[in-house]
């Protein structure tokens, strides 16, 4: 199953320091310090880390990133059926010996995946 997870930074206040937002849909957001010592993307994944943990996400589960026009970043959980699926693809198009058997094969894969 795969999940997004939106990350948002807010800048400092009176009381609090930078801090970025981890959430998603189904559950409460996740607020960490900003972590000057990284860089932008890497401030923004350890808040979604910090969210996969507390909501029990395997670690090290492959991430797709994006940016969001307002300077935040998403992070979808990659489905491991699609993970695999890209992957037979990728192989069926750059092998010069590949024939309609093998990219029927691929074509179930990515059947299978949208179920």
């Amino acid at each position: 199953m795969s999940a997004a997870i939106i990350t948002r930074y807010h800048g400092p206040t009176n009381t609090k320091g930078a801090r970025i937002s981890a959430r998603m849909a189904t559950a409460r957001p996740v607020f960490v310090p900003y972590a000057y010592e990284c860089s932008e993307r890497d401030a923004h994944a350890a808040a979604a880390v910090a969210l996969m943990a507390r909501e029990g996400w395997p670690v090290g589960c492959p991430l797709a990133v994006g940016g969001m026009p307002d300077g935040g970043y998403v992070f979808v959980r990659e489905n491991d059926r699609w993970r695999a699926a890209l992957v037979a693809a990728r192989s069926l198009l750059t092998d010069p010996d590949a024939d309609a058997a093998d990219a029927d094969g691929v074509l179930e894969t990515l059947e299978a995946a949208l179920k």
